[in-house]
């Protein structure tokens, strides 16, 4: 049983539902006004006509009331009349049809006000619409865009759904309404809303510490991890900045990314700052599983994709390419259009990792606009729909997108701005070939959904821009730009300032290794036909001297060079380089720690330094400890001998102190080098 608002000043209970017309003459949307001691309050029908029986919707935006049933409606010829049985105060209302108005009373609690409908064609107007499709094509052709699916509903009707251009840029095969495309980050608007259904449940507290959900959480700011709720993962307030690097280039699994996170350097409080971040939504995806029992993929399925129907929809491209009717991903190269692979990121699925067509996406959009019904099933609360279109984070600055919007602030997977009087939310996405955007205009009843197969592509965001105009019977604006405006796009690290005539500190093979950070995993350096290498899981970058101890790295996966910069210790041994992999200036770099070969951690290599060595007339032993070797000397406490590198060994928290082994012509240890800050010592083995 809905609850019914009271009007201010009095008894007035105006919760609308009027029933459809008798006669197609009453089909269709109607608006009207009711006006009570000055206040104006919205209140829209909807009446149609099945089987000679008439059903009526009401909505009043206002209050949020949103596709509620009309009782009792009687329609005879050009009269209406009908009951409100949900409204105290013996609600109702009766009027008569004159050309496009219905005129007639509203009646509650002995009070009489006059309240008026006038009829709303829901189409919007074939000219625009023919106009539309002219810009959409002279769109792709200016920005070479391969393929696009654009759909657009209003008033509950689906009034565009179409594929333009080439799935396959190559083959020539079309884009249609069903084509599946990559939303990107359009995907996290599923996760909160799933995590919205667990809530109403009564599964989930938004409020309540995720900690006490997910007990292994953690963060490097302890005060964030004690702390963060649901509400603070899905609206960037962590404190960390995007780190992408760590899942867009390895191969880490979800729960490797998850015990990684106490590892990455936060670089604002926890909740003072807006600040994009793609880990979080994985961390909301594992909160969903662990209160659910199931992956976040079968619980999205589950309880969004199979009610809704939307059965061209899934969660990984491994699974599209598997379909027929999938578009391809695509790049600019030099102006041309050039096919690229696609992008595996499941281990961040919730996040981004959804693909859909234009047929599935708008009946998303359908549930949102019918706050949280579809087909006359209540599949989320509406509270539920309404709290995640609702600001919980300001968004600092003007919205990116349009000169003619309000600051932006951020819902549960939403952005949120005025456009001149109309409330907007709506979220992009970019991954890897693909572009997209999914905007919602609720009080309008209206939604839009752009999909293409072109990577960082603007187009998403101007055909939208369109399309809202031609919905909001807006003059037309011209909002082409030539240049890119994708929400995600990676921008291009800056080389540092060089300084000529310099050499590297050492020979190109010192600087050959593994170097390990405990967040971001490991880099390799090697060394091929005089060229230096780093390999950072799929990523691999040519290292050219910049100068002293700095190296451009050069890949071809993000069209962009970072720097390495490598460090030495006070012997002058390479122990680590610096990188700006985390791709964002405000992190800084990342510090690699060189790490021994794994030949020094191996059982059977170390058992060729074990035995005992006559140093100045005192034997010393090495000895193989639970895979350690321990160095004892008479008088003193063990050493544990920790891996350098080649057959060098420091001494475990005695700093300046390391020990080197002589191998013979067998490999087997035949002397013990050892170094000291009082000078070097050596030793021959003796046993």
């Amino acid at each position: 049983m809905k609850t019914i608002f009271v009007l201010a000043q009095t008894a007035l209970l105006c919760l609308f539902a009027l029933t459809n017309l008798a006669q197609s003459d009453f089909s269709g949307r109607w608006e009207g006004i009711l006006e009570v001691s000055g206040l104006k309050l919205e209140m829209n029908i909807e009446l149609a006509q099945k089987d000679n029986n008439w059903s009526g919707t009401l909505d009043i935006p206002m209050q949020g009331v949103k596709a509620m049933p009309i009782d009792e409606l009687k329609i005879d010829k050009d009269s209406i009349a009908f009951r409100l049985k949900q409204v105290p105060g013996n609600a109702a209302y009766k009027g008569k049809r004159t050309a496009d108005k219905i005129e007639g009373t509203f009646q509650q609690s002995g009070m009489n006000l006059p309240l008026a409908f006038s009829k709303r064609e829901i189409a919007v107007d074939p000219e625009k619409m023919a106009q539309y499709l002219v810009i959409l094509d002279s769109l792709m052709k200016e920005l070479k865009v391969p393929a696009a699916g654009v759909g657009i509903v209003k008033g509950g009707k689906v009034i565009l759904a179409t594929g333009i251009g080439y799935r396959d840029y190559e083959k020539k095969l079309p884009a249609n309404e069903n084509t599946i495309f990559a939303i990107g980050s359009s995907t996290k608007a599923f996760t909160t809303l799933g995590l919205g259904m667990l809530a109403q449940e009564g599964k989930l507290d938004w409020d309540k510490p995720i900690i006490e959900y997910l007990p292994t959480f953690r963060l490097k700011d302890n005060f964030a991890t004690q702390e963060m709720t649901a509400v603070d993962l899905v609206t960037h307030q962590s404190g960390l900045p995007r780190h992408d690097v760590v899942w867009y280039a390895t191969d880490f699994s979800r729960a490797e990314l998850f015990n990684r996170l106490p590892h990455l350097e936060p670089t604002k409080s926890f909740r003072t700052t807006f600040q994009y971040n793609n880990l979080m939504y994985m961390v909301a995806g594992l909160l969903i599983e662990k209160i659910s029992g199931k992956t976040w993929e079968d619980f999205t399925k589950a309880q969004i994709f199979q009610p809704l129907g939307m059965t061209r929809t899934n969660t990984s491209v491994d699974v599209s390419q598997a379909q027929d009717n999938f578009a391809l991903p695509y790049q600019l190269k030099k102006d041309s259009i050039a096919r690229m692979p696609f992008r595996h990121i499941d281990p961040v699925g919730p996040a981004g990792s959804i693909n859909s067509s234009i047929n599935d996406m708008l009946k998303w959009v359908q549930l949102h606009l019918d706050l949280g019904k579809y087909k006359g099933v209540q599949l989320v609360e509406t509270e539920e729909v309404k709290r995640v279109m609702s600001p919980h984070k300001t968004i600092e600055g003007q919205n990116p997108l349009e000169a003619r919007s309000s600051p932006a602030n951020y819902g549960l997977g939403w952005f949120l701005f005025q456009y001149d009087d109309v409330f907007v939310a709506q979220h992009g996405g970019n991954i890897d070939g693909f572009s997209a955007l999914v905007v919602l205009m609720p009080k309008n009843d209206a939604g839009i959904v752009i999909l293409c197969n072109q990577n960082a592509s603007s187009f998403p965001s101007l055909a939208a821009h369109y399309a809202r105009d031609m919905i909001l019977n807006k003059d037309a604006t011209d909002w082409y730009k030539p240049k890119t405006e994708a929400a995600e796009e990676i921008t291009e690290q800056q080389p540092p300032k060089r300084i000529e005539n310099t050499t590297p500190n050492h020979l190109l093979k010192a600087y050959a290794g593994t170097y390990e950070h405990p967040g971001y995993g490991q880099l390799k350096v090697t060394l091929k036909d005089s060229q230096l290498l780093a390999q950072y899981y799929k990523m691999q970058f040519d290292l050219v001297h910049w100068h002293f101890e700095t190296f451009q790295g050069k890949t071809s996966d993000l069209e962009a060079d970072f720097s390495f910069t490598f460090q030495t210790d006070k012997t002058g041994e390479v122990i680590g380089v610096n990188s700006a992999l985390a791709l964002d200036p405000t992190v800084g770099d990342i510090v690699f720690k060189k790490i021994p070969s794994s030949e020094l951690s191996d059982p059977k290599f170390l058992a060729k330094m074990v035995g005992d060595y006559e140093l100045s007339g005192v034997t010393v032993k090495v000895a193989l400890k639970n895979d350690n070797l321990i160095l004892t000397v008479p008088g003193q406490n063990p050493y544990t001998l920790v891996p350098k590198k080649g057959t060098t060994f420091d001494l475990k928290n005695l700093n300046g102190y390391s020990i080197e082994f002589t191998l013979d012509e067998i490999g087997l240890a035949k002397e013990v080098v050892f170094y000291q800050p009082n000078g070097t010592f050596r030793a021959k083995k003796v046993k």
